[in-house]
């Protein structure tokens, strides 16, 4: 019996690109950097609002309980922690990115801007 060699034919198949910008015109790494950045910014931002959203909230309900508190007394003193732990997250969060920046800045990183950072850390910047 004859065993014959059989090749598959060569069929270029091709580029493989992503979508958008991680496509094949767009893969820069200026621009991936830039992307990353963008998106941890958005999320800083959305989790900055929903915790002012959530202070606000917070108040509202503390503030409401000691309205309707009377001459309760251990409501008028839980409306009051409610209202205090609000003040105190609000103030957290506050300080938390406040920190954050000046910490960066004190040691020459962009610790808000994660993707300049890392492409410093690669040095290609």
């Amino acid at each position: 019996m004859i065993i014959k060699e059989v090749f598959a034919k060569e069929q270029p198949l091709g580029t493989i690109e992503g979508p958008g910008i991680l496509g094949k015109f767009g893969l820069d790494i200026n621009s991936v950097i830039d992307l990353f950045n963008k998106v941890i910014s958005n999320i800083i931002a959305i989790l900055t609002i929903v915790g002012g959203l959530w202070f606000i909230l917070m108040f509202i309900i503390g503030a409401f309980s000691w309205l309707t508190a009377g001459s309760d007394k251990t409501a008028v003193e839980n409306a009051q922690k409610k209202l205090t732990h609000a003040v105190i997250g609000l103030v957290i969060v506050v300080v938390a990115i406040f920190l954050i920046d000046l910490l960066g800045r004190l040691l020459g990183l962009e610790i808000l801007s994660p993707g300049k950072f890392i492409l410093g850390m690669w040095g290609s910047e």
